[in-house]
């Protein structure tokens, strides 16, 4: 359908004959106005303008369909994207938003006010600080509040402008972001959901810009034209919430917060792309059959040998057992063999049949075994660091073959057990209580064992999550989970990570530690970032809720490349709410009261 008037792409300067017709057919042809307007021409008035717009443009969209459901299909929110195109992405935008919720309105330049079927979409500010622009946007952010405030959707781009070359960074990313963004949402105290397009405009535009802004602008046009017959790709992050926003320090460091939480997503990788990109760690790349397993009457006899002191922990049809290695040799077996299992689904493992080594004959074995269908559920492993240390050295660790130890290392620790290889089967992964069982064993094994208070062991980071993930947690936990110094200078790595991987948007590795200091932070960051919305692993969640800290960390190439936290929990700093939910209330309290002497002689 088509409507009368003249079209927002035919100019009609000022000026008078003959020089008019010598001004303004140079400037058509610059801005490709004549092929706007035929373009427009051929939608002009149509119902579905934006996805009439696409289509003419034969541009279509990639969108995962879960990142959708990051988007709200009701109430207020804001989203907040990058700007690498200048044009186009404005449409997708509203295009994508609208198939979830009718309530969308974007931001923008008045100019697109022009175009009659833009007005619906669009609250118009004026970016070119001309005369009047400073009221016209004081009215344009009022609206844009209150749009909000009516429970409606609002785009933001908080760059103002196309993202260009920055060449002291040597990356093409937005220019500094508005702190009016970070103003507009902390008032209206909105969730925010993050925004992603991948790519960027040409070469020929970037080096004209650095010639001068107003010749990358004067390409703009040819730019949109350029997109045809192309596939873009958006993402959405998960939203931050009014929660997190309320809590930032002022209107930069918001803005900062959300501009590394959209760049963040750059780093995803299709799945596809992850596998042609990332080669097999050499113990998986021609792994060995995994072994026979071993019948549940066999696994049976064993664990119902045990005398009861053994039993830990019983609740159901669930039952926590420890005994030494050596004790039971085909339940010893059968935890090798279910280890390998479940460390090769994700990117770990040894790559051979079983996963045994020669510490698992004499450290202690926690299992958690299902009476009812006679299978073991999970395990860890532990080991008595002082009795070991003083029977066969600090070599007797099983740590010390990730790390080189000082001779007093374990004194500075205190007493203290070492945990590892820890696994639960994967089709018990889906609940929580498995995990909840094992560490109700474990503070059972800490309050029988009495001198204990200090957990450490090695905490996985599997080949599995992509680079720049390892990258960023180690990071993270380096800044705000770490240990003494005097205590990270005990313990050094045998092979120490190395990983290349570019920080996104510009951003420096420090500036995305400062942003993101929380567990849960960290957790939503990486979620983002991993193509299958993994946060990161758990027992790290784990060991950090319990009050945890990092010494440093380790390279394992005999164990599918994964990186080592060498993670430290002094239990006796644990919140007593949150040892209370494993050890019982009675008995964290008689552990407060047995160590707190010891806390007292440290000056903690």
């Amino acid at each position: 359908m088509q409507q009368a008037g003249r079209s927002p792409f035919q100019l009609d300067l000022p000026i008078k004959p003959p020089f008019k017709k010598m001004v303004q057919a140079p400037i058509e042809k610059v801005f490709c106005l004549s092929t706007f307007d035929s373009m427009y021409s051929q939608i002009r008035g149509d119902i579905d303008f934006l996805q009439n717009v696409l289509d003419l443009l034969g541009v279509s969209v990639d969108v995962a369909e879960k990142d959708l459901e990051n988007i709200p299909e009701k109430g207020a929110a804001v989203v907040v994207a990058n700007h690498p195109y200048g044009g186009i992405e404005g449409v997708i935008l509203l295009h994508v938003l609208r198939q979830v919720r009718p309530d969308v309105k974007v931001l923008a330049n008045h100019l697109l006010g022009q175009i009659p079927e833009m007005r619906e979409y669009i609250i118009e500010v004026d970016p070119f600080e001309g005369k009047g622009s400073a009221q016209k946007n004081i009215q344009g952010l009022k609206r844009a509040l209150r749009w909000i405030r009516q429970g409606g959707l609002l785009v933001i781009f908080p760059a103002g402008e196309v993202s260009s070359i920055q060449l002291h960074k040597a990356v093409v990313t937005d220019p500094k972001w508005s702190s009016t963004a970070g103003r507009i949402i902390r008032i209206a105290k909105a969730p925010v959901i993050p925004a992603h397009f991948p790519g960027h405009n040409g070469p020929l535009f970037h080096m004209l810009g650095l010639i001068h802004p107003i010749l990358r602008t004067m390409l703009l046009p040819r730019e949109f034209l350029n997109k045809q017959k192309k596939s873009i790709e958006l993402r959405f992050g998960k939203p931050v919430s009014a929660r997190k926003i309320s809590s930032a320090r002022d209107d930069d460091s918001l803005t900062s917060l959300l501009r590394l939480r959209t760049y963040l997503l750059e780093k995803r990788r299709h799945l596809s792309q992850l596998a042609a990109s990332k080669p097999l760690p050499a113990t998986l790349q021609n792994p060995k059959p995994i072994g026979e397993a071993f019948s549940p009457e066999a696994l049976e006899r064993e664990i119902e040998s045990l005398d009861s002191r053994n039993v830990l922990v019983e609740q159901g049809e669930y039952r926590v057992v420890c005994f030494e290695g050596r004790e039971l040799p085909s339940v010893l077996l059968e935890l090798g063999r279910l280890r390998e299992v479940s460390f090769r689904e994700v990117g770990e493992g040894t790559g051979e049949p079983r996963d045994l080594d020669s510490f698992d004959e004499y450290y202690q074995h926690l299992v958690l075994w299902n009476v009812k269908s006679k299978e073991i559920v999970g395990a860890y492993r532990i080991g008595c660091a002082d009795r070991i240390a003083e029977s066969r050295g600090l070599r007797g660790l099983y740590t010390s073959t990730l790390f080189k130890f000082s001779k007093d290392f374990l004194s500075q620790l205190g007493p203290s057990l070492e945990l590892g290889r820890a696994f639960v089967s994967s089709a018990y992964r889906k609940s929580y209580n498995p995990l909840m069982l094992l560490w109700k064993g474990i503070a059972a094994f800490v309050y029988r064992e009495g001198r204990y208070r200090v957990l450490f062991g090695p905490v996985s980071i599997s080949n599995d999550y992509q680079p720049f993930s390892r990258k960023m947690i180690m990071k993270v936990l380096k800044a705000h989970h770490s240990t003494q110094k005097c205590l990270t200078k005990a313990a050094r790595p045998l092979s120490p990570p190395r990983i290349r991987s570019r920080v996104p948007g510009g951003f420096k590795m420090g500036s995305v530690a400062a942003l993101c200091p929380s567990v849960d932070d960290l957790n939503t960051a990486i979620s983002d970032i991993e193509s299958d919305g993994k946060g990161i692993p758990v027992l790290l969640r784990q060991y950090l809720k319990l009050g945890g800290t990092v010494l440093t960390f380790n390279l394992d190439r005999d164990f599918g490349d994964a990186i080592d936290g060498l993670m430290v929990v002094d239990l006796a700093k644990t919140p007593q709410k949150t040892l209370s939910r494993y050890m019982g209330k009675a008995k964290a309290e008689e552990f407060y009261q047995r160590h707190r002497q010891g806390i007292r002689e440290q000056g903690v």
